[in-house]
């Protein structure tokens, strides 16, 4: 497989709004399926567009899917079934839930800021009203957030050694959308799993 630098395909997806992360998504299912004579899922070019026109509800199909494969190829290697380390998965989520949390705190002080001019008569009562609405909307979807956070840590918690990564990538997926970023940054994890498939010499590249 190809290696790929996961770091640079992150932040592409980001400032791309999520379409590199299309791009990625079709790449990796292409060369899977050519490299492994397994379709899962739709090819690549497929793969993408319906996860575009179903707003990525189709990804986390294609990640529950490709990623079992991916763990199944691994094991036919004596390879672990995952790459990515319990720490990376924990660290990362907590990461995710710290950024939206401080969006949130920024989004506060904005209001707060906001009512102060209100009483001086500089903003209309009915905008600082809506914007309190949509801090208390944004605080309860944090409460979701956490208790979500919460579940998918114990998840990596209590998995096994030997199990697939198909469930932890598909949740990872969901969290990243419920914490306001790109579901599609999931792949990252996908993709250290791919980084160390090697279907020459069956073992793993360093």
């Amino acid at each position: 497989m190809r290696e790929r630098n996961i770091i640079l395909n992150l932040i592409l997806t980001v400032i791309t709004c999520g379409l590199y992360g299309l791009y990625w998504q079709a790449s990796v299912t292409n060369e899977l399926q050519e490299k492994s004579g397994r379709q899962v899922t739709a090819s690549g070019g497929l793969a993408a567009l319906y996860t575009f026109v179903t707003c990525s509800i189709y990804f986390y199909y294609w990640l529950y899917k490709t990623g079992a494969l991916v763990s199944e190829l691994r094991e036919e290697r004596q390879l672990p079934p995952d790459a990515v380390s319990h720490e990376n998965y924990i660290v990362s989520a907590l990461a995710a839930l710290a950024g939206s949390v401080l969006l949130a705190v920024v989004m506060g002080v904005i209001v707060v800021g906001l009512v102060g001019a209100s009483a001086d008569g500089s903003f209309a009562d009915e905008q600082v009203s809506e914007l309190v609405e949509d801090i208390v909307s944004m605080v309860g979807g944090l409460a979701v957030n956490l208790a979500l956070t919460l579940v998918f840590i114990l998840l990596v918690v209590k998995r096994k050694k030997e199990q697939s990564s198909s469930l932890l990538l598909t949740v990872s997926g969901l969290l990243m959308a419920t914490l306001l970023l790109n579901p599609l940054l999931s792949l990252g994890f996908l993709q250290k799993s791919l980084n160390g498939l090697s279907f020459d010499k069956g073992k793993e590249v360093i």
